[in-house]
């Protein structure tokens, strides 16, 4: 038996120890059965109700991946988009937090958690994390606070400490420009405390030894 009582499915395994998807040309023979019972198994999970977000993130994975809503039915469904608008009334971005909440716990049992996210909202503040960031805050949580007392805000807060801090980004100062009869001057500066008169001055000194040999 797997996690929660949940029989052990031998693809539900992390994507880095699952076989890349096939890139060959598709396939269009119908009578390839071992593709539509695979689909049919792999939908029977999510069909069950969402009952859990590893189980449904995984068998999710495994049909984007091996591309079975392809092989089944070439006609029915377009792409992957029209799959699980069509089939299960879901978004792409939704089924990518599925599938990475699902990564989420698979790490964390890798890693000896036997306590993992029950949510998927509870996976999600995790999922932006490397592998070994993931652990160290869900290690802070769970040290922190007993397990019913786990929510999604609380994991979110510790996760942010171990999020790589955005660089801010300067805003580039607009250009300045001076016109005067028949000459304008454009300036633009690098950092907005430049000042421009200071460049104004700066310019005309170096202008200053290339004009002298034109006058002589």
């Amino acid at each position: 038996m797997g996690l929660f009582g949940l029989p052990k499915n031998p693809m539900m395994t992390p994507p880095s120890k699952m076989q890349p998807p096939e890139r060959s040309a598709r396939p269009t023979d119908r009578k390839e059965g071992g593709n539509a019972d695979r689909l049919a198994a792999e939908e029977a999970k999510i069909e069950r109700g969402l009952v859990h977000f590893r189980e449904v993130g995984d068998a999710l994975r495994t049909i984007k991946e091996h591309q079975l809503w392809f092989r089944v039915d070439q006609q029915q469904y377009r792409d992957w988009r029209h799959y699980l608008e069509t089939r299960w009334h879901m978004s792409t971005d939704y089924a990518s937090k599925l599938m990475a909440a699902a990564d989420v716990v698979a790490e964390l049992q890798a890693a000896g958690f036997h306590h993992v996210p029950t949510t998927e909202s509870q996976a999600r503040p995790l999922a932006g994390l490397p592998t070994e960031k993931a652990a160290e805050a869900w290690n802070e949580v769970t040290s922190a606070l007993p397990v019913e007392a786990i929510t999604a805000a609380a994991i979110e807060k510790v996760a942010a400490k171990h999020r790589k801090p955005k660089k801010a980004r300067l805003k580039k100062p607009a250009a300045v420009k001076v016109k005067g009869k028949g000459w304008i001057i454009t300036i633009e500066r690098a950092e907005a405390s430049i000042d421009v008169e200071t460049i104004l001055f700066e310019a005309i000194d170096r202008l200053k030894p290339a004009a002298k040999p034109e006058a002589a």
